[in-house]
């Protein structure tokens, strides 16, 4: 069916436009190239208006977010700058986003190796440079989310709800860090335990989501 025919059937829902838009060409785990949504921002934002002006016409009351970033560092935050104002520039008006989306991983921005590699369109080499052994380290993951809620509110879209789609321990439990450690059952149930207490009980007055 279409997504005229979907989005009709299914009032209200949340539609995600694309998935990791702001991904290099590498796995996270090295080796193949896949390339999940990586597309460039000015045509992401030409997308995003497009499928947006189409799920608004089918249902008015479905909300629509962006696909979400792998982790929000300074590079994924550059890409969305870019589509942010390629949007403005092109439409006129502010992005109109109704859910912000991120992901949360903890990896490495080289181009052309393992990790989240260099979001298209972008010039630089390289980003943050996570070693293996951060891949599980909450305290990172807690710091982009309120990165990206700074950036949101920088934005004027504090009131806006901002959801995690993905995150977690990538690296399974064969596999040894810097501190020859692997990624036990109980290393990774500490690092989602600790994301489940996050995720339920924090708060921000100056950058959260006021309704929440």
């Amino acid at each position: 069916p279409s997504i005229v025919a979907i989005a009709q059937a299914n009032p209200g829902a949340l539609w995600v436009i694309g998935h990791e838009i702001a991904r290099g060409d590498w796995q996270s785990g090295g080796g193949g190239t896949g390339r999940q949504d990586e597309i460039l921002p000015e045509l992401y934002a030409e997308a995003y208006h497009f499928l947006y002006g189409v799920l608004k016409q089918a249902d008015p009351s479905a909300r629509v977010a962006i696909g979400g970033v792998i982790q929000a560092t300074p590079l994924r935050l550059a890409y969305l700058d870019r589509v942010w104002e390629a949007y403005r520039s092109k439409y006129g008006v502010t992005m109109p986003v109704d859910v912000w989306n991120i992901h949360t991983f903890v990896l490495q921005e080289v181009r052309n190796s393992w990790g989240a590699d260099v979001p298209a369109g972008l010039t630089e080499t390289q980003g943050v440079v996570f070693p293996i052994r951060d891949n599980d380290n909450f305290e990172i993951v807690r710091q982009q989310i309120i990165t990206f809620r700074q950036w949101m509110k920088a934005k004027g879209e504090q009131d806006k709800p901002l959801i995690n789609t993905e995150f977690g321990v990538l690296f399974p439990f064969w596999i040894q860090d810097e501190d020859d450690r692997y990624f036990t059952p109980d290393r990774v149930s500490g690092f989602m335990t600790a994301a489940f207490d996050y995720f339920f009980t924090a708060t921000d007055t100056l950058i959260g989501y006021p309704a929440d």
